[in-house]
Formats: C-alpha cells, structure tokens, sequence
C-alpha cells in the first residue's frame, strides 16, 4: 500500500471512530456499572490540576521514549518522526472524542482512574512488548513499518491520555461553571508540564538512564498517586493487584536490563 494513502486512512479511522465512539462509551459504562469503587471523593482543583500535569508529562515522556523504541529498527529518520507525532495527533484527537462523549455518562472519577491506570500499564510494559510488534513489522519498510509499529505501540496509549483532558474540565466546570476558563488552566497546565517533561526525558533520562528506565521512572510516581486513592476508597482487591504493578516497578528499577 503507498505511503501517499496513508492520510486518507487516518481521516477515513477518524470518521469510524468518531461513528463507534457510542458504542465504545456504553461499553465501558456497563463495565464501570459492576465495579465496585465508590467515587465520592469530590476532587479538589489542585488535585485536578496535578493530574493534568500528569497526563501532559506522561504524554511527552512517552513520545520521546516511543521514538528512541522505534529507532533501532528503524532508525531516527523524518519517516520515524512523522509517523509518532501523526500517531500521537491521532491518538490524542480520539482520545478527545471520546472523553468528551464520556463526560455526560457520570461517574467522572471512575472513569479518570481507569484511563491512568491502563495508560500507565501499557507504557510501563512498551519496552517489553514492543520488540514483538516491531520484528513482526520491520520486514514491511520504513513507511508502513513506522505507521504500524506506532499505531499499535503509541495510539492506544495516547488515546487513553488524550481522554483525561476533558473529563478534567468536566470535573473542574462543575464546581466553578466557567468552562472556558477552566478548559485554558487544563491545557496550559497540561502543556506547560510536557515541556518540563519533554526537557528532562530527552536532556536526562534517556541519554543516561536508558529507555525502560526512563518509562518505568516517569510512571512510577502516578502510580504511587493511584494506589494512595484507591486505597483510600477502601478497593483492597484493585489496591492488591496494583501494589503488585507497582513492585514490579520498583524492582524492574535496580535490574540490569535496563541499563543504556
């Protein structure tokens, strides 16, 4: 398949998406509806602003990392370049969709937890799936190779971050009835946070510190920050598994696999 048909694709994903995402939202309000996590937390704003502070780090650490996955098979061409940002646009673009759509659904807490959780699973297992995906598509060329490898490592990790925005703003229009304003703190927050992460992932972490390093450090705090909550919500079996994930974590940090 030509590279030159790839945009039409994406808009021609976009426009399934966007027709699925009904379906998609009831799908994970019925699985939302037999958990049994209360959410009447009521998040303060500072809280809710920590968490978009959160989700702009974990988005930028991420891209960063996803192109350093990608360049060994690939190399650090404008090819692997333009296919991570694309992927990561794409992924954050039905990300907002569907965040949106999920904002009249309640349980908006809910919700927020399982997006970070999976998001953070998913990047902190990248550096050990990824190998897999990539043999698998290398033989394809550096056009298509770059285009599936990160449609499949990048977008469902963008996608989920790429949803947390609006519910943050749904949250925070709630209590204060000011939408706009609220929509401009989440996103400069948000950015303002990716560029300090971007700096630090690229500049630091990376070059010294090695890829699965790098993930496995960015991750590790949001999720401390998850199991604080839902230990605090009194949910021992999620808390249970979860302080599992974040041992793995923390041991994964001393082995020496992950060293550059």
């Amino acid at each position: 398949m030509p590279i030159a048909n790839c945009p039409l694709l994406i808009v021609y994903g976009l426009l399934f998406i966007e027709h699925n995402i009904p379906y998609i939202a009831a799908k994970i309000k019925k699985f939302l509806s037999k958990t049994n996590i209360h959410t009447g937390l009521n998040l303060k704003p500072q809280y809710i602003y920590l968490l978009a502070s959160i989700e702009g780090a974990l988005i930028m650490a991420f891209e960063l990392s996803s192109a350093r996955i990608l360049s060994p098979y690939f190399g650090s061409s404008l090819f692997t370049w333009t296919s991570i940002i694309g992927i990561t646009l794409f992924g954050l673009s039905f990300g907002y969709f569907l965040g949106g759509y999920l904002c009249n659904k309640g349980k908006h807490e809910l919700i927020l937890l399982g997006f970070f959780i999976s998001s953070i699973m998913l990047m902190a297992f990248s550096p050990f799936y990824s190998p897999f995906i990539l043999g698998k598509v290398f033989e394809m060329g550096i056009g298509m190779g770059t285009i599936l490898s990160s449609l499949f490592i990048v977008f469902p990790v963008t996608t989920l971050l790429g949803g947390i925005s609006p519910l943050l703003i749904q949250l925070l229009t709630i209590q204060n009835n000011l939408p706009g304003k609220m929509a401009g703190r989440i996103y400069g927050i948000s950015t303002l946070s990716g560029i300090t992460s971007a700096f630090i992932t690229g500049f630091y972490f990376i070059p010294y510190m090695g890829i699965r390093f790098s993930i496995l450090i960015v991750t590790l705090l949001p999720s401390v920050l998850i199991l604080v909550y839902l230990l605090r919500n009194k949910s021992y079996l999620f808390s249970m598994l979860f302080f599992f994930f974040v041992i793995f974590q923390v041991s994964k940090l001393n082995s020496d696999d992950l060293k550059p």
